[in-house]
């Protein structure tokens, strides 16, 4: 996205210049050209990734009667050559983490349950739920305290579907595993079907900083505006009283 925009702040200049207007033009190349330093250098990509990653991670749970992590997807992986689908590498850091709260769990409380979130967008013809509780399962979680919520397409479905969930096992301490980009928004979206989940963020991103722009931290800045633009959608979709309806 981000490459999108300085894509279309050149070609702005270019056209600027092309109907003389010089002065438009010369601050339209400036704006790509500043982009590029802020964003390419880490800078930029850096100051967005820390105010999204603000939650630290979850070191000393607290543990009620009846408990479950709840861990979101984000997506899976085909294999080429072989049927075999695999959670996408952004989320390997979910599984060690929702697998290490259950452990936990389980030495201080009779009820831990893990839930899987996550339907099938990327159309691999399995869900994400399904796929992360067959990599749990062959870590040791028993299948018996996995829940799979699998109709889920997106993080406000993922909210959703899982309160329906929460409330039909009557869990009274849910514990939010997601990495921590995404923790934010999925806490508001949470918080929008009143849950207030505690945040166990599994992972921590970080730019390269470099004098010469490098394409791994556009990559990474994209990742901060998705969730940005997805926080904004969700104010504004208050805003018009969409959300209200879709909850229904």
């Amino acid at each position: 996205m981000s490459i999108i925009i300085v894509l279309i702040f050149l070609l702005l200049a270019v056209a600027s210049l092309i109907f003389n207007h010089r002065r438009t033009g010369i601050i339209f190349a400036l704006l790509a050209f500043s982009l590029i330093l802020l964003a390419g250098s880490g800078l930029l990509t850096q100051i967005t990734l820390n105010s999204l990653q603000a939650i630290p991670p979850l070191e000393t749970p607290h543990w009620a009667k009846r408990n479950a992590v709840l861990i979101l997807g984000i997506g899976t992986t085909q294999w080429p050559a072989t049927s075999h689908i695999s959670t996408h590498p952004l989320g390997y850091s979910r599984i060690h983490e929702a697998a290490r709260l259950y452990y936990l769990c389980k030495q201080q409380s009779n009820v831990c349950r893990i839930i899987t979130s996550g339907g099938d967008p990327t159309k691999h013809g399995i869900a994400e739920a399904v796929v992360m509780a067959r990599e749990l399962t062959e870590i040791g979680i028993p299948s018996s305290d996995i829940i799979m919520e699998a109709n889920s397409r997106n993080t406000y479905e993922n909210a959703k579907f899982s309160n329906e969930i929460i409330h039909t096992q009557k869990l009274d301490n849910i514990i939010l595993v997601t990495s921590g980009f995404h923790m934010t928004r999925s806490l508001l979206l949470f918080q929008s079907f009143d849950l207030h989940p505690t945040p166990a963020p599994s992972d921590r991103l970080s730019s390269h900083f470099s004098l010469i722009p490098l394409s791994q931290n556009f990559a990474l800045l994209d990742l901060g505006v998705h969730e940005y633009t997805g926080m904004g959608q969700y104010f504004l979709y208050n805003f018009m009283g969409w959300n209200s309806i879709h909850k229904k």
